[in-house]
């Protein structure tokens, strides 16, 4: 059984219940702005950055598990299961490379590291720390955007 403690139950935080899981699906309706802003906050939860190793291999083998048919009834709990671990598979695995995203670099971490980088930014009193903290701000980016791309 799966022993990670899962973000989501069978309702989401908002208190809507969640659709029937898809692999490579998505649970918000992205057609709308409010499932592309629940998408958005979701992939973007800092949260997501605690998930240890042994967890990310309990996901990996539920949506394995799922795939293969193995999972004989899919009820709320596991439906909920599901997309915990699909996001949290898409949060950290690169889709293309199936490589875990270096931490600071996943788009779970972009608000924390951006925290100070703004800060810098915002009170440097000097043109060589304003000009520190845009190339820091910069090299960043590229590094978020290289990891996720």
């Amino acid at each position: 059984k799966n022993q990670f403690v899962t973000m989501m139950s069978t309702e989401s935080k908002e208190g809507t219940i969640l659709p029937p899981f898809q692999l490579k699906g998505n649970k918000y309706d992205l057609n709308t702005y409010l499932g592309r802003t629940r998408n958005f906050f979701e992939m973007f939860n800092p949260m997501l950055l605690l998930t240890t190793d042994s967890q990310l291999n309990e996901c990996k083998q539920l949506l394995a598990d799922y795939k293969d048919g193995k999972l004989p009834v899919i009820d709320p709990q596991t439906n909920g299961n599901l997309w915990d671990a699909q996001t949290r598979i898409n949060a950290i695995i690169h889709p293309q490379t199936n490589e875990k995203i270096f931490a600071p670099f996943r788009m779970s971490c972009f608000v924390p590291m951006n925290l100070p980088i703004a800060c810098g930014m915002l009170l440097s009193k000097s043109i060589g720390a304003g000009l520190f903290w845009q190339w820091y701000n910069q090299s960043y980016n590229v590094c978020v955007n290289y990891s996720n791309g």
